[in-house]
């Protein structure tokens, strides 16, 4: 069991994006914080777009960007497939509030699970048939994705 865990919340508000309570659980330590509202989906796929970009890179640096604010995670990937996160507040005076190492194959597995939960929200609130059901089969077929390359590494 990891000690990370991207909480998306079932508070789902209605707008033209799918926003949720959506925020990292790092041993209890949250960021932003534990009330975050932002672009759950949108944020799953850029995140999930980018460590696919990078998967085959041995040192790679990049970011990974929530929608609203002005926080971020700054990435670091080694060759041993080792993540470096910096949780970024960028609010007065940048600075890194937490920093943790995971395996590349861990931080996807969470990304796996906050799918999991962003459509397990979808389906039970009706809306995988809705407006938003070309998002409600997209995020099950970035699920599908993270799983398969889950199990290649």
């Amino acid at each position: 069991m990891s000690d990370l865990e991207i909480v998306i919340g079932d508070d789902f508000q209605v707008s033209e994006s799918i926003i949720t309570t959506f925020y990292l659980d790092y041993k209890g330590y949250c960021f932003p914080d534990n009330k975050w509202i932002d672009f759950t989906e949108a944020i799953l796929s850029a995140w999930t777009n980018t460590l696919f970009k990078n998967r085959n890179v041995s040192d790679a640096y990049f970011r990974l960007n929530f929608m609203d604010g002005p926080f971020w995670l700054d990435v670091a990937k080694n060759q041993n497939m080792q993540l470096t996160i910096d949780c970024i507040n960028d609010r007065q005076n940048r600075f890194s509030e937490l920093q943790f190492i995971i395996s590349y194959q861990e931080f996807l597995s969470v990304l796996y699970k906050a799918y999991k939960s962003l459509n397990r929200i979808l389906y039970e609130t009706g809306r995988s048939k809705d407006r938003f059901e070309a998002t409600y089969n997209y995020t099950i077929t970035s699920m599908k994705q993270l799983k398969q390359e889950i199990q290649i590494l």
